[in-house]
């Protein structure tokens, strides 16, 4: 087996870890951009304020290369050379058009998402020409930019092409965006090194590494810790491994003392062949436990005035002679007792001791499990959004938002009791982790999962993401996503809610204090 310092050198990959990194800088290249005006023959290239201010430093250079006859069509790049001495490539990008808004009817920002879409076309090419520094300018909206580039440029293998801001328009709005593109790009390292790499303990140690520069705190439970908080259904899906489990506790307290945190439960499964169900598709699905343990540290690299608690079983789901069965009764931590129905649904049976733990442990305000549950979601949905379940509106708005504004989008599936009494219409135990086999003809098998998990929610907020669908790039959508490859999705997504929790909790804070002083 790979040792801890191979996996802890695949992670240096990252910009999050690194400490001393060589650029073999073969040229500066820039991403530079234009709208489209009008329709039909009419139309015309409408060049961004920056790539304006270029094109009048060129001596109209650029202007002249797209007119009349060069036209840049939605997702297309047009590479230019020696235009200017200082930059060996010229990427022009085309960002949509001057009528782009928020998108009701698609649940996005196309402004933002165009911007994303024109940045990838122009840094994947820039990367493919052999760039390794490649400047973008803001497109006005600097933050979408710096996201797109980062997420673009990334290949699991070094050397990482090195993306700056070109111009000083917003400084402050790219640096966060790079934040949240390397975060999301940490996610993918998590969940696409492979699993003699990232044992349960590996993961574990790995993810205390990343964490604990951050000022991060980062506990990590072992096997007899696990037995003593009783999670026997932890327990029973680790049984068949040699890799003993491990449970990953991490905190950060942004907010006040006072305040009761939002707690994060990430399903980590580092090897998952079904157990004695067979998987048609056994590999690491540690996608939940990645995505939670990079948006725990771009947090705290952002400073976010909040206080997260993050909760990730680490286990791995594999045949042998000790391993849970088919028809085996287990007890939850919880109390319930459930049936295995399915071995290769050990996902909802770890995350619902998490979630009984987290909701004793740390009283939170709302509580939000994320993972890869089931495939039902490729078909009902494609990669186009994560499925969420939730019993809370409010939460749900927020998540809903950050994946408009994100252009990682969310779409909310139902709770009802329809689905429930497919899982506890049995007389030997309280539940079971799959549909019963006499209820298969109604189908729902995705809802199942969720409703499944609210068993084990007494009360209190709570959402549920599933993220089958949504953690490998299946096709060319998203252009800054490479195909074929893990997308370390929602992990902006997850940023971006506790950041507008942040937003919300502060103002709450600030007319608290207004009230306090006009009353003294």
């Amino acid at each position: 087996m790979l040792s801890m310092a191979r996996f802890t050198k695949l992670l240096n990959k990252t910009r999050f870890v690194q400490i001393h990194r060589l650029y073999s800088d073969t040229g500066k290249c820039l991403v530079l951009g234009v709208k489209t005006e009008g329709v039909g023959e009419g139309r015309k290239h409408v060049f961004t304020p920056t790539a304006e201010s270029f094109n009048q430093k060129t001596g109209g250079k650029l202007n002249e290369l797209l007119e009349p006859h060069c036209h840049i069509g939605h997702r297309e790049v047009k590479v230019f050379d020696n235009i200017d001495p200082e930059f060996k490539h010229v990427a022009v990008v085309n960002v949509g058009t001057v009528e782009d808004g928020y998108n009701p009817s698609e649940h996005m920002d196309e402004v933002k998402e165009n911007v994303r879409l024109g940045v990838a076309i122009g840094t994947r090419k820039l990367r493919d020409l052999g760039s390794e520094h490649i400047l973008v300018e803001d497109f006005g909206q600097s933050e979408c930019a710096a996201e797109s580039a980062t997420l673009s440029a990334w290949r699991y293998k070094d050397p990482q092409p090195k993306i700056e801001l070109y111009g000083t328009e917003d400084e402050a709005g790219f640096n966060i965006g790079l934040v949240k593109g390397d975060a999301q790009n940490l996610a993918r390292y998590f969940s696409s090194s492979p699993p003699n790499i990232v044992t349960p303990h590996l993961f574990a140690e790995g993810a205390q590494d990343v964490l604990c520069s951050c000022g991060l705190k980062v506990e990590i439970r072992l096997r007899d810790w696990i037995d003593g908080m009783n999670m026997r259904a932890l327990l029973a899906v680790t049984r068949g491994s040699c890799e003993p489990p491990a449970v990953l506790e991490v905190t950060y307290c942004g907010g006040e003392e006072n305040e009761r945190p939002i707690v994060m439960i990430g399903k980590g499964v580092t090897y998952d062949s079904g157990g004695l169900n067979l998987s048609n598709d056994p590999k690491a699905d540690v996608t939940g436990a990645g995505a939670i343990v990079s948006m725990m540290r771009a947090i705290a690299i952002l400073r976010l005035p909040i206080n997260v608690n993050c909760v990730i079983p680490l286990c791995e789901n594999v045949p042998s002679g000790m391993c849970m069965q088919p028809g085996d009764i287990i007890m939850s931590r919880s109390g319930k007792t459930i049936m295995v129905e399915d071995t290769d649904n050990e996902g909802r049976l770890i995350v619902a001791d998490a979630i009984d733990y987290a909701f004793n442990q740390y009283t939170p305000e709302m509580i939000l499990s994320i993972g890869s549950f089931t495939k039902g979601f490729e078909t009902a949905l494609g990669s186009s959004a994560s499925p969420v379940f939730s019993n809370t509106s409010y939460f749900w708005n927020e998540m809903h938002t950050a994946g408009a504004i994100t252009g990682d989008r969310v779409w909310r599936l139902p709770l009802w009791k329809h689905y429930k009494h497919m899982i506890d219409d049995i007389r030997c135990a309280d539940l079971t982790n799959s549909v019963m086999e006499y209820h298969f003809h109604e189908k729902g098998e995705p809802c199942v999962a969720g409703a499944f998990l609210k068993e084990f929610i007494p009360c209190g907020n709570w959402m549920h993401m599933d993220i089958s669908n949504t953690s490998m790039a299946k096709d060319e959508d998203f252009p800054y996503l490479t195909k074929g490859k893990m997308t370390g999705r929602p992990t902006r997504t997850l940023i971006q809610f506790l950041y507008q929790l942040a937003c919300k909790n502060a103002e709450k804070k600030r007319k608290r204090e207004e009230k306090e002083i006009k009353e003294q």
